[in-house]
């Protein structure tokens, strides 16, 4: 709960006690008669400061330290002691010193103690009870707002493991392809070194962002392609495709490269009869990614990386009810299709 709704409820409930009820009141009796001093005689300046002590006190002390902690026998005690000191002090206050300082009482003549006592249970147990309800509003309003922090702090820890768990395998993978470049002293080995320095300078800087643009993941994604597709022989073994608008639209980095990697991995490369296809489609808010690829059984690539369950669990964290993920494998064809409704800039 923001403080100011806090501190606006509390407003209102004094308000009622204090001004409202007794407006309501003098309606009907002979106190209308006296205006504005009604609310600044001595009584009514005795009960702006006693209410509030019982109410408060028990706020601020007996709550938190006895009933939050579950020590109810502590908690029942203080709330015996804190009546018998409203009921006490409000009668020493009021009917004793008044009455010798101001010649004034706030019972009439005659009350008996045994009246005073029982009329001032009801108010004083009353002020308990409201007080006890405004701290159990705001204990459980509190209550969630920490369970939804630590849920927070939990899924941004998640995120940051899993989306840390994309870049050691991504550079392995890469740095084993340009290590063959290098061997064969081929003319490709230092473009993809240089191609490398600003897929790492995205990963490792740009991509600590909650979000980014689309286009720029969509540049890196091209990169990523582009460097794989070195070492190949025939490029008409990759098929990849893009249409739609990302000038406006933001993403989750580094969110759809783990399934365009996992073709790599586990396709079929260096077959144009067979090849690799990437397809990705963005009409206004909706990115559509598909995939497809043959299946290589003799030469399957056993590293570690992130998986698939990995990137499953991003997108059930960062778009939940946000998106469908679809994957199916037939024969040793595997498909792949994932729909997400994005964010715009």
């Amino acid at each position: 709960m923001k403080k100011w709704v806090k501190i606006l409820m509390h407003a209102i409930f004094w308000f009622y006690v204090f001004a409202w009820h007794n407006i309501i009141g003098s309606l009907f009796t002979s106190e209308k008669s006296h205006g504005l001093s009604y609310y600044f005689d001595a009584l009514s300046i005795s009960h702006y400061i006693l209410f509030p002590s019982v109410f408060y006190f028990n706020y601020f002390f007996i709550l938190p330290r006895f009933y939050k902690k579950n020590k109810i026998l502590k908690a029942w005690i203080g709330w015996v002691l804190l009546l018998l000191s409203f009921i006490a002090l409000r009668y020493l206050i009021q009917e004793v010193l008044f009455f010798k300082w101001f010649g004034i009482k706030n019972y009439f003549e005659g009350t008996t103690i045994g009246y005073y006592i029982y009329d001032n249970i009801y108010y004083g147990g009353l002020l308990i009870i409201m007080s006890i309800l405004f701290w159990i509003l705001d204990d459980n309003i509190k209550s969630q707002k920490e369970k939804y922090l630590l849920l927070e702090e939990k899924k941004t820890a998640q995120l940051a493991f899993l989306k840390n768990q994309v870049n050691p395998h991504f550079i392995f993978n890469t740095l084993n392809n340009i290590y063959s470049l290098v061997s064969s002293k081929s003319d490709k080995a230092l473009p993809s070194i240089e191609k490398l320095s600003h897929l790492m300078r995205y990963m490792y800087k740009d991509s600590d962002a909650e979000q980014v643009s689309l286009q720029r993941e969509i540049e890196y994604i091209n990169s990523f392609i582009e460097l794989q597709t070195i070492r190949l022989s025939n490029k008409d073994s990759i098929h990849y495709s893009f249409e739609g608008n990302i000038t406006q639209q933001t993403i989750a980095p580094l969110l759809l490269i783990p399934f365009i990697e996992n073709m790599f991995k586990h396709g079929i490369l260096n077959n144009p009869d067979k090849p690799l296809q990437i397809k990705i489609n963005v009409q206004e808010n909706k990115l559509t990614l598909s995939t497809s690829n043959c299946i290589n059984n003799n030469s399957k690539d056993n590293s570690s990386g992130i998986g698939l369950n990995n990137v499953k669990r991003r997108l059930e964290l960062l778009y939940p009810d946000q998106h469908i993920l679809q994957l199916q494998q037939d024969e040793n064809m595997y498909h792949c299709n994932l729909q997400i409704n994005l964010s715009k800039q």
